[in-house]
């Protein structure tokens, strides 16, 4: 992306200033230099908030040591109320950029593009365009103490150690996406109509679904994976026994 089309696209989400510190800085094409960007996301509620920063703050220190690879953006956007004095007490003494405080509609857009929920704390790291999410999951990765960048953890390395299909399988083939937890009950609850459509729609065209789990913890999915694999297969015998009771009921009713 040129640096013209760059900075353009950073002033129109963040504005053309921003605060650092006490200081408001004007923004231009070297103030990210490249970097990674990850937007910090701070709800500002009815009482001054006061918020554990410290890991964030030891890896902002840590990574851009010797050479500067993350900038992080805090938007304290309106939650509950939009209150100056809250929003000074979170931006004073923070070693990043914050979109100040004038730029509430910005603020609001920002909170609304990256879907982020009322009182929700995130940590979004993105490319140094913000055009591309690396993750959302920022602030988990920081209190699991993953290895920064976590660029690698995503996309690429998941698309690496996936599944290779060969072109022989994949070309008459249509694979549905089927994204689950253990810990969501609409998704328990939606397994057995899935089941339904799924045998329906493979009488008709190759179908597969591939599951792919939202839990944190490998044991939660495997668990989770047996609980569809048994409704399957007891939906299935159901299905058998009903077909079994129908020609049943036909057969007597044709001695009739």
């Amino acid at each position: 992306m040129a640096v013209e089309s760059c900075l353009s696209r950073l002033t129109e989400l963040l504005g053309d200033r921003l605060l650092f510190g006490s200081t408001t800085v004007q923004l231009n094409e070297s103030t990210f230099n490249g970097s990674l960007i990850a937007l910090y996301f701070v709800p500002l509620g009815d009482e001054i908030a006061s918020i554990d920063d410290q890991a964030l703050r030891d890896l902002y220190k840590t990574v851009n040591e010797n050479e500067k690879k993350l900038d992080i953006i805090q938007i304290c956007y309106p939650d509950t109320i939009d209150d100056r004095k809250c929003f000074d007490e979170l931006t004073k003494s923070v070693p990043w950029h914050t979109v100040l405080y004038e730029y509430v509609e910005k603020r609001i857009r920002l909170r609304h593009k990256y879907r982020v929920e009322n009182a929700e704390h995130l940590l979004i790291l993105n490319d140094n365009h913000l055009e591309k999410v690396h993750t959302r999951n920022g602030l988990k990765l920081l209190s699991c103490e993953k290895s920064f960048p976590w660029t690698d953890l995503w996309n690429e390395k998941i698309c690496r150690e996936a599944l290779k299909l060969t072109s022989n399988e994949a070309n008459d083939t249509i694979y549905g996406l089927y994204f689950s937890a253990h810990w969501c009950p609409p998704c328990k609850a939606f397994i057995p109509q899935l089941i339904h459509a799924y045998d329906k729609i493979r009488k008709r065209i190759n179908f597969e679904i591939i599951f792919v789990s939202s839990d944190r913890y490998y044991i939660k999915t495997i668990n989770y994976y047996k609980i569809i694999n048994v409704l399957y297969h007891m939906l299935i015998i159901i299905n058998i026994l009903l077909n079994v009771y129908m020609i049943n009921i036909h057969i007597r009713n044709r001695r009739m």
